[in-house]
């Protein structure tokens, strides 16, 4: 959603609820969040804006950059009979979760030949721990419901969303930490090309700075 591994400069001139540093997650709390409205996974009323970091590694683990960006829900569109919302991508939200409009195949007329087929469930919700299904992005887990996220932003239950993804014949592994009511809390994204084991390098740690819904 969110997070397509591009990251774009911004002069943030307003952040709410910011929070200084950051503590690493842990499994399973029972904290509470006074912040979420779980009707929808990923809120996206007009005017909602979330702020992320991006810092990025190399192979070795060293520090190769770090930028911020902000991302927006910015517009509505009835794609294909369906009501989207435009937040860096297409998005909605249905009663198995969130969905993504992924674009459509054309027969070199530039019609569409199935736009439903490209209509896919992005992030599934409600979900049980131990669920996994399968995404246009590649096959997704689910290790955990009740996940506690630490950012800038605050503290957050988070589900968390293992994905594996075949691109170019080569697998890319992220993780995906949403708060039901707020959002996308968190992202990490491995070095795991070709390698399926437990993922050890960092490739992009991805965190929210600040978020403001209405």
């Amino acid at each position: 959603m969110f997070l397509n591994r591009r990251s774009f400069n911004f002069s943030i001139l307003f952040c709410f609820l910011l929070v200084a540093g950051t503590i690493p997650a842990s499994d399973e709390t029972n904290a509470t969040n006074s912040n979420a409205n779980p009707t929808d996974l990923i809120p996206l009323t007009l005017g909602n804006m979330w702020t992320y970091k991006d810092i990025k590694y190399d192979t070795t683990g060293a520090l190769v950059d770090a930028s911020t960006y902000m991302v927006t829900s910015a517009k509505d569109s009835v794609l294909y009979g369906r009501l989207m919302h435009h937040a860096a991508g297409w998005y909605t939200n249905a009663d198995s979760g969130v969905i993504q409009y992924f674009g459509y195949s054309t027969t070199g007329i530039n019609g569409p030949l199935d736009t439903a087929s490209y209509f896919g469930l992005f992030l599934k919700y409600p979900v049980v721990k131990g669920a996994s299904y399968y995404s246009p992005l590649g096959g997704v887990s689910v290790p955990s419901i009740d996940t506690m996220i630490n950012v800038p932003a605050g503290s957050f239950h988070c589900i968390r969303y293992n994905f594996h993804s075949m691109l170019a014949l080569k697998y890319e592994l992220f993780d995906y930490y949403v708060c039901p009511g707020v959002g996308i809390v968190k992202a990490i994204y491995y070095y795991g090309y070709n390698d399926l084991d437990a993922p050890t390098r960092i490739f992009i740690d991805q965190e929210l700075q600040c978020y403001a819904l209405k």
